[in-house]
């Protein structure tokens, strides 16, 4: 076991990144550029995770942030 925030991550070795209910844990400023790194270019990052929601405004940027995901992806213009 280690600590993701500790590991030195290789650059651009993974096709794919799967996080499950653990991102909501970490502070996604120190964890997020790491996991860009060690993506190789056009690799993709999957967060399946918790969200509680604060007010309606958070939920309704899920409903944004799903179709503006889908739209970077066709336009090739996608980041983390």
């Amino acid at each position: 076991m280690a600590d993701i925030l500790k590991w030195e991550f290789p650059t651009e070795q993974f096709n794919v990144i799967v996080s499950i209910v653990i991102v909501h844990h970490l502070p996604l400023l120190l964890l997020l550029p790491n996991l860009k790194a060690a993506l190789k270019p056009g690799g993709q990052l999957l967060i399946l995770d918790l969200v509680k929601y604060e007010n309606i405004l958070n939920r309704l940027s899920d409903f944004i942030a799903v179709p503006l995901s889908w739209i970077f992806k066709r336009s090739g213009t996608e980041q983390l």
